[in-house]
């Protein structure tokens, strides 16, 4: 009898799982790998996004000084990476990172383990030896290029040939990105959380709190908004947590001031619902200013039909047709992006010219103007049914259709789960109907739950009873 095949095991490397566009790839990459078949390994110092790895079936190895650029700790990283590799029996390390690709790197020669690495950000090199830090990245058996920029760069600067060059251009993931997947309650809850008044557009500009990002940029463009046209109405939000432990936030703040918008400015910080967020937004900026590898947030922005402003340079260029799919501007230059900026902002005031209802730009329509060939009925049972309790969502589950018109979700009858108590549960159709009536009545005061043990049938009043008697 022959035994089938154990799944690959794929380990992914780099410094923590806490905010940007490389944690939010590295989750998607663990969840493409366990849907493939695999067993997805991602090693780091964690962070925030641990839950969302665990939920997308990749497993979580912490390495403390991943992150280290220590030549003594990356030595120690090596060792330890090494042992992971054989204990898991890994068959591809993906290093994601510089300081982690060379721990990897020293591992996956010593363990015989195929080694790919990603090219993720602006790494610049001015010097001799920032350059050879960076070399661990290009050295690897495969390497990733996100964008035909950072490609050209690869092969001009580190001579890295087509037989190991591969160009995969980053996305965005439309099942999140969609008008039609983003609720009204999620928008609802940020505009609260930001104290977003209402009925004001919302200028977005998300991305770490650093010089080049350009948020100062942003602050002088809206600061000359600001005496230009005193007559806008609009709101500005600063998405990304500050790396410098507020240091550069307070600068911003205080940029802010002086150019008298600091009642139109949000600093919002780290965000957990970015699709929520673009979707309040009126346009989302990316004005650099040193050349994005990519530029992720701009791909999001237009999968939610957002306009975007970005600066003419880098891999952002690659996804925005000045004029035709967003605006380009010069980059550092705040006049030009005050200019984009009212040029949106004007948009607005005039329905038969703006972004979502001109006839020349199809891909940007929102889900007032999107036909919709869900009943209402079945859109209500559907958003419900997300909704239920566990045990209510026993008997149901759902059932995906792709078709042009989106995913649907239709309940149909599941397999019966076994029970709690080992025994089949077998609900009647009539029971089925109870659950389904729940769904627009709410439950009973005092209800009885056949299938706990007699322990636990605790009801309101008897819980209300037990308290007042210890009080």
């Amino acid at each position: 009898m022959t035994q089938a095949p154990a799944s690959p095991v794929i380990m992914q490397v780099l410094p923590a799982l806490d905010q940007g566009g490389v944690e939010r790839g590295t989750i998607e990459m663990a969840e493409a790998i366990t849907l493939a078949g695999g067993q997805a390994l991602v090693v780091s110092t964690g962070g925030r996004l641990e839950s969302r790895l665990r939920h997308a079936g990749g497993t979580h190895l912490a390495l403390p000084r991943a992150s280290s650029r220590n030549p003594l700790h990356i030595l120690r990283n090596a060792r330890a990476l090494e042992r992971i590799i054989r204990a898991h029996d890994v068959a591809l390390v993906h290093a994601r990172s510089r300081a982690p690709a060379w721990a990897a790197r020293l591992a996956c020669r010593r363990a015989g383990v195929p080694l790919v690495t990603t090219w993720h950000g602006d790494h610049a090199a001015r010097f001799g030896a920032k350059k050879l830090y960076n070399a661990v990245l290009a050295s690897g058996d495969r390497v990733i290029a996100i964008s035909a920029h950072i490609a050209r760069r690869l092969a001009g600067e580190y001579h890295v040939g087509p037989d190991r060059l591969r160009t995969i251009p980053r996305g965005a993931d439309i099942r999140q990105f969609s008008p039609d997947s983003v609720s009204g309650q999620r928008v609802h809850d940020l505009a609260e959380q930001w104290r977003v008044p209402p009925d004001i557009p919302v200028i977005l500009m998300p991305g770490r709190l650093t010089a080049w990002k350009g948020q100062a940029l942003v602050l002088q463009a809206l600061g000359q908004i600001a005496t230009t046209r005193p007559e806008l109405r609009w709101c500005c939000v600063l998405i990304g947590s500050d790396s410098q432990g507020g240091q550069y936030a307070r600068t911003l703040a205080e940029q802010a001031a002086q150019a008298g918008v600091s009642e139109h400015i949000r600093f919002a910080g780290h965000c957990d619902d970015m699709p929520a967020a673009m979707a309040m937004a009126c346009m989302v900026l990316a004005p650099s200013l040193r050349p994005e590898p990519f530029g992720r947030v701009v791909v999001e922005a237009q999968a939610l039909a957002k306009p975007v402003i970005v600066a003419r340079h880098g891999g952002a260029i690659e996804t925005v047709q000045d004029g035709e799919t967003g605006l380009a501007i010069t980059p550092g230059n705040a006049t030009e992006l005050a200019h984009a900026i009212e040029t949106v902002l004007d948009s607005l005031k005039r329905p038969a010219l703006s972004w979502e209802t001109r006839p020349d730009r199809p891909c940007l329509t929102t889900t007032q103007h999107r036909p919709c060939n869900t009943p209402p009925w079945q859109s209500m049972m559907n958003c419900w049914a997300r909704r239920l309790p566990p045990i209510l969502r026993l008997p149901l589950h759902r059932k995906h259709s792709h078709d042009r018109s989106g995913p649907s979700v239709t309940l149909q009858p599941a397999p019966q789960p076994p029970c709690l108590h080992g025994r089949t549960q077998r609900r009647s159709p009539a029971r089925t109907g109870q659950a389904c009536r729940a769904l627009w009545q709410p439950p009973p005061r005092r209800g009885r739950c056949d299938r706990l043990p007699r322990g636990r049938r605790l009801h309101a009043g008897n819980i209300k009873r037990r308290a007042g008697s210890r009080a």
